[in-house]
């Protein structure tokens, strides 16, 4: 605000000074005139002055009252948007048994609810607490109560369901730990009176009082069920509810096509996990959508062709090649080896530097179900391997590799690779999280896989049933041969390659 104007004393002293001495002078009644008029002329500006300012400062008060009130509807509006999303992120209990489309979003955040709070004089924003090093809620009665609840279901929805419960605490895979009582294992606690929640206490660190509320949680054991029920897992007892993809989850359909950004491909798991199940899903799945000029696969099975026997009706097989005949398989290998180079020619030929680019060139999958063995008793294979996984990227060549021991590809150089990982149940967590790159949201289950993607993200499905055993051939599919007769013998493959 501008400050009042002060008095002019000189400029009103001034002219009766200098008329004095004009008087003096000159003995002029004029000259006394002149020194009344100035002065006078000088009170009546002052108090024009005093009477415009008095105006310009209520005006400007009454703006910026008017600018005050608009800049507090705005934060308002502003602090009722983010306190909407963040409910949105953080639904309470009551919220989520509002909402029947809500799913739990196995995130791998630790950052859960556990109550609410004002910010800003605005009520209802959700109080979100990190629970990444154990959390414990102390005190007893209906607070304490809906704190343990919340943060129960704040983490389940996050994490999935605890792998530890008992009367007192509840633990999960990735660490994370919820007491109801003090926990020296526990970095945080949270006090709790009868009826409000008192402080907050960080482990090193005095305790601070908070003005958060407890949510209501009426309810709360059904929507822990929707987190226990591994939701992000759907069923493929309907195969009409999905015609294509390996598999689903909250998302929704998982599709794992070849391509220049995701070449290649790595399946681990111990035996019995559903790696097989998960190879003939894939395989079926590029059958109904792929025509065999556009995608075809030859495949290497060393448990007897167990997995990719069944498959081999699928028009996009070239052949399938077993333990049991280790020399056709060593003549197979050959003609890979030569087809990497036909490629490469072609490509030159062509004038171009990558599949995208050409006109006439398809792409081929070599599958290995059990990648150890196949080495063991072709050992010159790997140097073939080791090519297609260095430069099949460009000429249309990928790999499916399969293994029980996910530690020989990272030892034999291949993983680094291989960018999509499918991750079945290994020997323990220290092996899925060698093999995935970091540690999961939540651990492999038979035939619940998590898969590390090309792009750097993971999604945890339930794989595509009723595609091994030669199920799947059977289903209704775009380019499916008839079932008529035994499966056709797999084409010879010269050493000149597949072209």
């Amino acid at each position: 605000m501008i400050p009042a104007p002060s008095f002019p004393l000189v400029a009103a002293v001034a002219p009766v000074v200098v008329g004095v001495v004009l008087w003096a002078i000159w003995a002029s009644p004029f000259a006394l005139v002149g020194a009344l008029i100035g002065p006078v002329m000088v009170v009546a500006h002052f108090i024009d002055s005093r009477r415009r300012h008095r105006a310009q400062s209520i005006k400007d008060a009454t703006a910026q009252r008017l600018t005050s009130a608009a800049q507090q509807r705005e934060t308002h509006a502003a602090l009722t948007s983010i306190r909407d999303e963040e409910n949105r992120q953080y639904p309470s209990i009551a919220t989520i048994g509002q909402s029947p489309s809500w799913r739990p979003a196995f995130d791998g955040s630790t950052l859960v609810r556990a109550g609410s709070h004002a910010r800003e004089g605005v009520q209802g924003f959700p109080w979100l607490v990190d629970v990444a090093n154990g959390v414990s809620v102390v005190g007893s009665g209906d607070a304490a109560d809906s704190v343990v609840q919340s943060l129960v279901i704040g983490i389940s929805a996050r994490l999935g369901p605890a792998t530890s419960v008992d009367a007192q605490s509840w633990d999960w895979p990735t660490g994370i730990r919820l007491s109801r009582r003090d926990d020296s294992l526990c970095a945080l606690s949270i006090r709790c009176g009868p009826s409000s929640i008192e402080s907050v206490n960080r482990r090193g660190e005095l305790p601070t009082s908070v003005d958060a509320v407890p949510d209501i949680t009426e309810g709360w054991e059904r929507v822990l069920g929707l987190c226990g029920s591994g939701d992000a897992i759907v069923e493929w007892d309907d195969r009409s509810a999905c015609s294509f993809g390996v598999g689903r989850d909250s998302a929704g359909t998982l599709v794992l096509d070849p391509t220049s950004h995701s070449p290649h491909m790595a399946i681990a798991g111990r035996t019995g996990s559903g790696k097989s199940e998960f190879i003939s899903a894939l395989l079926c799945d590029w059958a109904e959508r792929f025509a065999p000029a556009g995608l075809s696969w030859v495949g290497f099975d060393f448990k007897g062709g167990a997995t990719l026997a069944p498959l081999a009706r699928l028009l996009n097989c070239r052949g399938i090649e077993t333990d049991l005949d280790p020399v056709a398989a060593e003549r197979v290998w050959r003609a890979i080896a030569a087809e990497i180079l036909r490629r490469e020619s072609a490509l030159m030929v062509e004038g171009v530097a990558r599949i995208e680019d050409s006109t006439n060139m398809s792409r081929l999958v070599v599958v290995i179900d059990e990648f150890p063995e196949l080495v063991r008793l072709n050992p010159g294979a790997a140097e073939t391997i080791g090519a297609i996984a260095r430069r099949g990227r460009s000429l249309g060549m990928h790999l499916v590799v399969s293994t029980q021991n996910a530690s020989i590809l990272s030892r034999d150089g291949l993983l680094a690779n291989l960018t999509t990982h499918v991750c079945f149940p290994l020997g323990g967590a220290h092996d899925v999280t060698m093999f995935l790159g970091s540690p999961p949201v939540r651990q492999p289950r038979v035939g619940e896989p998590v898969i590390g993607l090309s792009d750097g993200s993971t999604r945890t499905i339930r794989v595509r049933h009723g595609a091994s055993g030669g199920t799947v051939v059977q289903a209704p599919g775009a380019r499916l041969p008839p079932l008529a007769g035994p499966p056709p013998t797999p084409p010879i493959i010269g050493s000149d390659g597949f072209g």
